[in-house]
This record gives structure tokens, C-alpha cells and sequence, in this order.
């Protein structure tokens, strides 16, 4: 969902809640938490800000990507060669 799109939602759930109790529908706070919710969604959704909340595995320079490609795929052709013993101990989480 983009931010405009996020800005309507919530402006439709404001409008209906003010009609559902009978209050009347502030036009200026809708505009500004419109802009807000979209300004936020602007700076959430830049590359820098999701590598900081390590919602990713991190940003590639496009001038490593061919080198980082080979060492990945290299990993995974190593991890099918690997044989794992059997786990006796169970699992623990740090």
C-alpha cells in the first residue's frame, strides 16, 4: 500500500467515524494527517531507512553484485555438499 492510498483509508474510517457519532468532519486535520501519513510512507519506504530497520539483508553496490552473486552461488552448491550429523541435544536459542 503507498502512502496516498494509505492517507485515503484512513480519511474514509475518520469520515465515517465522525458521521457515526454525529460530529461534524474537520477538513484541516484530515489534510494534515493526509500529508503526514504520506511524508512518512515517502521516508519508510526509501532503501536507506529499511536497510537501517534490517528489514533486508543489507543494500548491494552494483559494482560488487557480479563477485557477490558468485560467492553466494558458490555457497549454496557448498551447502548441498555438506553433510550434517544428527542433532542429539536439541535446539538452543540465544
Amino acid at each position: 500500500m503507498g502512502g496516498e492510498q494509505a492517507a485515503t483509508v484512513i480519511s474514509i474510517v475518520y469520515e465515517n467515524k465522525q458521521k457515526a457519532n454525529d460530529k461534524l468532519i474537520d477538513d484541516a486535520f484530515m489534510e494534515k494527517q493526509s500529508k503526514e501519513i504520506i511524508a512518512y510512507y515517502a521516508d519508510a519506504s526509501a532503501a536507506l531507512y529499511c536497510t537501517s530497520q534490517v528489514w533486508d539483508e543489507g543494500i548491494i553496490d552494483p559494482r560488487k553484485s557480479r563477485r557477490l552473486l558468485a560467492e553466494l552461488l558458490d555457497i549454496c552448491i557448498k551447502g548441498r555438499q555438506t553433510r550434517l550429523d544428527p542433532n542429539t541435544f536439541g535446539v538452543a536459542r540465544i
